[in-house]
């Protein structure tokens, strides 16, 4: 096989999630908005990883391993060819991350990307150590949680480590925690380059994907009981989301180590639980829905499952109601739980905006259910999922603004009666939530109960998620007009 063949059979690979990435920075510089940035920079450190994951990662998804390992080429030259595409993709990322104003004014928070470290550990992390890990786990999406946990664990065990070694409190603690830190980062970056190297010389094709996390055996007998129908269908969903208990697991070890150092050292007095958290919530949520479909359709079983004595519309609020419960569980209760453990001292209290993150649960999750619903596998949904879910934010505050602005011009003079229906304004956000959520939630249903794609299809359900919100919005905002003219000036 010639050298121009497999770079561009490895840049076809990378491409959607080196794209997804390069749109989720994009949209720092189009809107100011908290979310919006949040969500650009996960989702440029979510497609850094997931491009070192890919490398590798696309050839399990696709089931080439095989095929790839009887190339008449060198293993030396084919893994070669694929890190310096790889190189490339991501040097063009970094430096689109670099020039995104991800510290806009309008964030305050002074937590986020203060550091140039911030900027490069995904790429860092991409390079060196997400192929090892991909082919270790043999699963493109656990190679993108256990590469996105290596840099904390190593602050936290160096934190802990520093504090057995010195004491609490002592002022060489913080210095021992960085030293250590950058110590084993680096040793990592060089054990993942060689560990890479080694086990992709050493690669075989093993059929399967094997399990991410092996779930407890509670109940085990030679001839189980019979189940209720719904049981069975709730304990599969629950089965597809192995890696989302991994990120529940490892949320609940990295409270637990702040919460410790809180109480302890007075220098973590001021220790980002809350920011820990909305990290938390946003890209758990996002992989709730990225999996719930995708999953199913990588490993082939959407088609016999329809073929299930039960109809399909039951099956799909099994699922949904599944996703929904388990992203409200952990992603709300799970948190609130937590923060009354040992409250998060920050300028807002966790339990207190409960409201505001179950809509922002529930839209993220609905709405990269639906696009789960649209792809082959649950990496390629998750790092869609962030672009599509900035310009649904996007979309939806331009809906907003246009109608805030063409209200007050047709109600002119009538300001202090604007000012009274601002708790219908809000209303109507909520509102358009809720129909984005059920549009989202209707239009994923029917594409999972099709295994073939479709320009025309995709293309009138976008026009559909434009069209409902905003004929929402205008029959609202008629409403309101009438209302407001019709009464005292």
């Amino acid at each position: 096989m010639k050298a121009e063949a497999l770079i561009g059979k490895e840049f076809r690979a990378l491409l959607p999630a080196w794209t997804a990435g390069l749109v989720a920075i994009g949209a720092a510089f189009v809107s100011s908005s908290g979310w919006v940035l949040l969500l650009s920079a996960l989702g440029y450190a979510v497609a850094a990883i997931a491009l070192g994951v890919q490398t590798v990662g696309h050839e399990y998804t696709n089931r080439t391993v095989g095929l790839l390992l009887v190339q008449p080429v060198d293993r030396k030259r084919i893994l070669a060819i694929k890190l310096v595409v790889l190189f490339c993709l991501l040097s063009v990322l970094g430096a689109a991350a670099w020039l995104a104003p991800f510290n806009a004014e309008t964030w305050h928070r002074p937590w986020v990307w203060k550091h140039p470290t911030v900027a490069l550990l995904p790429l860092v992390a991409g390079f060196f150590i997400a192929p090892w890990i991909t082919m270790v786990s043999r699963n493109p999406l656990a190679g993108v949680v256990f590469t996105a946990s290596v840099p904390g664990m190593l602050m936290f065990g160096g934190e802990l480590i520093g504090i057995a070694r010195f004491g609490v409190g002592h002022p060489d603690v913080d210095a021992f925690r960085d030293q250590f830190w950058l110590r084993a980062m680096i040793l990592t970056v060089v054990a993942g380059a060689a560990l890479t190297w080694r086990t992709f010389l050493r690669l075989e094709a093993i059929e399967g994907a094997g399990s991410d996390v092996q779930m407890p055996q509670w109940f085990s007998a030679e001839r189980p009981a019979p189940r209720h129908p719904l049981w069975l269908l709730m304990w599969k969903e629950l089965h597809l989301q192995q890696m989302t208990l991994v990120v529940v697991v490892l949320f609940c070890i990295g409270w637990a180590t702040l919460s410790l150092l809180k109480d302890l050292v007075p220098a973590f007095a001021d220790a980002p639980l809350v920011p820990v958290t909305v990290i938390y919530f946003v890209l758990l949520s996002v992989l709730i829905g990225s999996v719930a479909s995708a999953e199913e359709r990588n490993l082939g079983v959407v088609q016999w499952q329809m073929l299930l004595p039960m109809a399909a519309w039951q099956q799909w609020l099994v699922k949904v109601a599944v996703a929904l419960g388990l992203a409200f569980l952990m992603g709300v209760a799970l948190p609130i739980l937590l923060n009354y453990l040992s409250p998060a001292l920050d300028d807002f209290e966790i339990g207190r905006h409960w409201r505001k993150t179950a809509i922002m649960i529930t839209v993220l999750t609905s709405f990269s259910l639906y696009v789960s619903s649209l792809s082959g596998s649950a990496i390629r949904a998750m790092l869609l999922a962030f672009p599509l879910s900035i310009g649904a934010l996007v979309l939806v505050a331009w809906i907003r603004a246009a109608l805030f602005e063409s209200t007050v011009a047709l109600t002119a003079g009538h300001g202090s009666a604007l000012r009274s229906y601002s708790g219908q304004m809000e209303w109507m956000a909520v509102g358009l939530a809720a129909l984005v959520v059920m549009s989202a939630l209707t239009l994923a249903g029917v594409n999972h109960r099709s295994i073939e794609g479709g320009f025309r299809r995709v293309a009138i359900q976008a026009l559909w998620f434009v069209a409902v919100p905003l004929a929402g919005v205008l029959l609202f905002a008629g409403v309101l007009v009438a209302q407001i003219l019709s009464g005292p000036a």
